[in-house]
C-alpha cells in the first residue's frame, strides 16, 4: 500500500534462509536494479544485507524484527513501530 501512495513499482520480495543470511538475496535484488532496499530481520540479517550493499549508493532501511536488535537500539531506532521504519525508506 504504502508503494503505490508513494507511486512506486510493487516491491520485490526475497527471503533469507539459514544458508543465506541476506548476501545472496541482497545480490539479486541488486540484479534488478532496486531504488532502495527495506531488510526486516535482526543483527545478523542486516549485516548480511548491509554488506552486500556496500558501495552500490543504494539506501537500505531497517525494520528491527531479530531478538537482540543491538544495531537497531545503537542508532535508536524504533524497536515498536516498523511502520515508521517503512515510511523512513
Amino acid at each position: 500500500e504504502l508503494s503505490a501512495e508513494a507511486g512506486w513499482a510493487e516491491p520485490l520480495f526475497y527471503e533469507t534462509t539459514v544458508d543465506d543470511l541476506g548476501d545472496i538475496a541482497t545480490r539479486a535484488a541488486i540484479e534488478e536494479e532496486v531504488d532502495a532496499v527495506l531488510v526486516a530481520g535482526g543483527d545478523g540479517t542486516v549485516r548480511a544485507v548491509a554488506e552486500a550493499l556496500t558501495s552500490t549508493g543504494i539506501p537500505l532501511t531497517i525494520v528491527p524484527s531479530g531478538t537482540g536488535n543491538l544495531l537497531a537500539r545503537n542508532l535508536n531506532l524504533p524497536l515498536d513501530d516498523a511502520d515508521a521504519m517503512i515510511r523512513a525508506t
